[in-house]
């Protein structure tokens, strides 16, 4: 959970300015999005969303 506290960190929180708790809510949404598509070590570097296909 720290590791990935620590990307979203990088990549989001230090790049990102919010001017309300609406945009606040969106920010993350398409990020979220974006985010789901990488692939990641731990996932035998699979994106989270084709690490998930594997179990539906």
């Amino acid at each position: 959970m720290e590791r990935s506290h620590r990307e979203d960190q990088k990549r989001f929180y230090s790049v990102h300015s919010f001017f309300s708790l609406a945009d606040f809510h969106k920010q993350p949404a398409v990020h979220n999005h974006s985010s789901n598509n990488l692939p990641m070590r731990p996932l035998a570097w699979l994106s989270p969303l084709e690490f998930l296909v594997q179990f539906v």
